[in-house]
């Protein structure tokens, strides 16, 4: 099974950017572009999360963009 990353910034070339580089990568990857797309389904996202033992990440803004790019770097070594 892919290991799937949901983007979501409200700087749509950034959220469309980093979804083209995990999906070039392996990952199944979506952008949304506001916390609300993210607040619908976030039960969801977090059962099935905690249900298949995998990590939930998130990074809040503000965010350096170093910390982003090395987070990013960690999720794509672990693919």
């Amino acid at each position: 099974m892919k290991q799937r990353v949901l983007v979501i910034d409200d700087d749509k070339l950034v959220a469309d950017t980093l979804t083209l580089i995990f999906l070039a990568n392996g990952f199944q990857s979506e952008a949304r572009y506001s916390v609300t797309a993210y607040s619908s389904n976030a039960a969801r996202v977090e059962a099935e999360s905690s249900r298949l033992g995998r990590p939930l990440k998130l990074l809040n803004k503000p965010c350096r963009p170093e910390e982003l790019l090395r987070t990013a770097a960690e999720m794509l070594k672990s693919a």
